[in-house]
């Protein structure tokens, strides 16, 4: 069986992928022994685990609904005792019975996604596998206005995966960002008041009018119902922003924040986010090669070299400067051409 590295406990997880192969040296000793010495361990695919802040917490769930003869009673049950319960619904069954959806998300309880037919996904393609993620998803967002981020493979390749190939559901799962703007700012602000629960909503009254403020500062609360996983990268990297704001940091660690961005957006974008930060009780210190953002909208410049400074002035006077200009910049100065 292939490795799986586990961290923490729980039936919660959050998949890192990421393989690399290990690095060992061998070598001859002088009597003819061979020694080997491992330079780098291999890494296997992560699994993080997360569970409840108290050992005395449960979380109910249920599979495969919803069941138009069980459904209803469990929800009676649940309602007569005052409990919560996260239902992992089924797609096709869902289109059967949008009413029990309703009704399930009207009572306070969570919706999750369970596949569109109850395949083994691990057996089908990853064009399928999107497939059968996409379709359920798209049918909650109809039924009940809001997207879900909880999902719950079918058979073996849940929390507890047999193997690499149980995992390959939970990766394409993790790549198709379903969650909207607003809900990843809700969880950002929860987080940052270490109230934040894996299975009740973190949507309040408070958080969605902080939420709405940081938006508005940085010009996004027209996008605050879209899905992420939509937008362009411009938009994407000011919401980045946003929800490092929603922590009101003191610094603010921007590394070339307009890498990746047309030419002609990275001046608008730019000023969008100098406007947010504007009156904010924080340092900005950007790690930017470009010269152009650098003039325009620092007011320091600290240059580096060879693991030394080599300027730290205002922009105007440390761009000026020939080991600057050499050295970071990438000018040819006349003293350094080649001699005749």
């Amino acid at each position: 069986m292939e490795a799986i590295t586990s961290i923490g406990y729980g039936e919660v997880v959050s998949l890192d992928p990421t393989t690399t192969d290990g690095r060992r040296q061998f070598s001859d000793a002088p009597d003819g022994t061979i020694s080997c010495k491992y330079l780098a361990p291999p890494a296997y695919p992560t699994l993080f685990r997360l569970s409840a802040t108290s050992p005395d917490r449960v979380t109910i769930t249920f599979d495969d609904g919803p069941d138009p003869d069980w459904t209803p009673g469990i929800l009676d049950i649940l309602k007569e005792r005052g409990f919560k319960a996260v239902f992992f619904i089924v797609g096709q069954e869902a289109e059967l019975y949008p009413d029990l959806i309703r009704r399930i998300v009207a009572e306070g309880h969570e919706i999750g996604n369970h596949s569109f037919t109850h395949a083994n996904l691990r057996e089908l393609p990853e064009s399928l596998v999107k497939l059968e993620l996409n379709a359920t998803q798209r049918l909650i967002e109809s039924l009940i206005g809001r997207s879900t981020a909880l999902f719950r493979p079918p058979f073996n390749a849940d929390a507890h995966p047999s193997d690499v190939g149980d995992l390959e559901p939970i990766r394409v799962a993790q790549s198709l960002g379903y969650m909207t703007v607003l809900e990843n700012m809700l969880v950002a602000l929860a987080c940052h008041e270490n109230r934040l629960s894996t299975w009740l909503p973190a949507a309040s009254s408070q958080r969605i009018q902080r939420a709405d403020e940081v938006l508005s500062r940085f010009d996004l609360l027209k996008h605050r119902e879209r899905l992420v996983s939509e937008l362009p990268g411009g938009l994407r990297k000011l919401i980045d922003i946003a929800l490092a704001m929603t922590g009101s940091p003191r610094l603010l660690l921007l590394d070339e924040p307009t890498s990746g961005v047309a030419a002609e957006e990275k001046f608008p974008m730019m000023d969008t986010i100098m406007l947010a930060l504007e009156g904010q009780a924080l340092t900005v210190l950007f790690v930017e090669h470009d010269m152009d953002i650098v003039n325009r909208y620092c007011d320091r410049v600290v240059a580096f070299y060879s693991g030394r400074i080599i300027a730290d002035d205002v922009p105007s006077v440390a761009l000026a400067q020939a080991d600057v200009r050499r050295y970071v910049t990438g000018e040819r100065l006349p003293e350094d051409a080649p001699h005749a």
